[in-house]
């Protein structure tokens, strides 16, 4: 019953960010226009790239913060998330000064009209983005003693709080550098308020000033191969959007992130639903029997989720037209569909990333997410540029398949179960996303 608490709570903060995109979209479309709106996706974009910087904090606090629970004191628990929080504090702070020394040296000698707008919004939304690391930290540390309600109730707020601000400015200036002011100013607010409320109910392991060279020994292996890997991991799941708008064009890019949001907005959520199983794995590592249980439970229920919102969502495009107006549904209608026909075989990766992470294998990760980058770039430069492919997002299940081959593979071997059991799943998925698509 706990289980399906936490995946209900999970659902739910992970929903409330689609439907607020879903609804905010099309206000922004409208206020500032397709190319501003194209402008709050990239910049937006920029700033999540930097997210490789922060090494993996967040699964860092979560993993730590659970298991020190049973194995460890409060003191510890204060101790690990005090040290994450200053190391990723400091090294925010160098890439603010790298962009403002950037600014200064190189952005002139790379100016235009499109570029100077793009610089002048991110000298806000990269603060923004740091806050909002910084928040992310607050819920992995509340994620790790899996109070998941605590967490909806705080990010729903805020989510709620930081869209509407932006929502309201851009109706009254339809200016999309205040957009951003006045997401920096409620984010701030947020903050700080979230921090007094985590100090009142965990005062004992909760602070910022507790750091410990001792506990950034213990955590540096975990945080190094963590960190490389989520710098590969959002290189790779920006690389498209770089990709598309430097071969494609802003418009056309602003056509393709709308398909790429619904994507990554129901990937999120089914991620969500199921995130309560990282901290699980954390701390019974030993309890084979328990993970490989927990491991077809919830790799059969991904599988059929989400197979059943695709199908669903393929034949609604009454929902889809209603949200983006009648021309706009119709110029990202085959994005959309490409993406939503895909979408089963991509999530399935989504229990075999949390128990790697929850085992403590974030080395073996690191070199998926490598090779799976490269290939993902190769096939999209190959199929835009030299074989000017029509149909080519497609082809992205080539590295999606790769990665859940190796995936396989390793759980297969550290949990001892059947390999070809594992892979039986996509073989499905597979077939029928190839009878969906002829």
């Amino acid at each position: 019953m706990t289980r399906i608490k936490d995946s209900f709570f999970g659902g739910l903060d992970a929903i409330l960010g689609p439907i607020l995109m879903l609804l905010v979209t099309p206000i922004f479309i409208s206020a500032l226009g397709l190319k501003g709106y194209a402008i709050w996706v990239l910049v937006n974009s920029i700033t999540a790239f930097l997210a490789i910087f922060n090494f993996g904090s967040s699964e860092v606090v979560t993993k730590f913060v659970s298991s020190n629970l049973f194995n460890g004191t409060a003191k510890k628990i204060k101790e690990t998330f005090s040290t994450v929080f200053f190391i990723q504090t400091i090294v925010l702070f160098l890439i603010y000064l790298l962009f403002l020394i950037g600014n200064e040296l190189i952005f002139p000698l790379i100016s235009s009209e499109n570029s100077e707008i793009v610089v002048e919004v991110l000298f806000i939304a990269i603060p923004i983005f740091f806050i909002k690391q910084s928040e992310e930290l607050l819920y992995a540390f509340l994620k790790g003693y899996e109070q998941f309600g605590q967490v909806l109730i705080m990010s729903s707020i805020s989510k709620i709080l930081f869209f509407s601000a932006q929502v309201y400015i851009a109706l009254k200036t339809r200016s999309i550098a205040d957009v951003f002011y006045a997401a920096l100013a409620v984010s701030t607010v947020i903050f700080f308020l979230q921090s007094f409320y985590l100090k009142k109910i965990h005062s004992n392991s909760f602070s910022y000033f507790s750091i410990s060279l001792a506990r950034g020994k213990e955590i540096f292996s975990f945080f190094g191969w963590s960190g490389l890997s989520g710098i590969v991991y959002l290189v790779r799941s920006q690389s498209d959007k770089w990709l598309v708008s430097l071969f494609l064009g802003l418009e056309t890019f602003g056509l393709y992130s709308l398909g790429v949001m619904i994507f990554n907005q129901i990937h999120r959520f089914l991620g969500s639903t199921v995130y309560w199983v990282f901290p699980e794995v954390s701390k019974n590592s030993s309890n084979k029997k328990l993970l490989i249980s927990r491991y077809w439970t919830l790799i059969i229920f991904i599988s059929i989720t989400s197979l059943l919102i695709s199908l669903f969502l393929g034949n609604a495009g009454f929902l889809f037209e209603a949200w983006l107006g009648n021309e706009t549904y119709h110029q990202s209608l085959n994005f959309i569909n490409i993406f939503l026909i895909i979408l089963p075989v991509y999530t399935l990766n989504i229990v075999s990333e949390l128990y790697l992470l929850g085992l403590g294998l974030v080395k073996k990760r690191f070199f998926i997410d490598l090779l799976t980058l490269i290939i993902k770039v190769l096939t999209i430069w190959v199929s835009l540029q030299l074989l000017e492919l029509e149909d080519w997002i497609q082809y992205l299940l080539i590295y999606i398949v790769i990665e859940y081959i190796y995936f396989a593979k390793i759980i297969s071997d550290n949990l001892n179960t059947g390999f070809h059991k594992i892979l039986s799943f996509i073989v499905i998925q597979l077939l029928i996303v190839f009878i969906r698509l002829h």
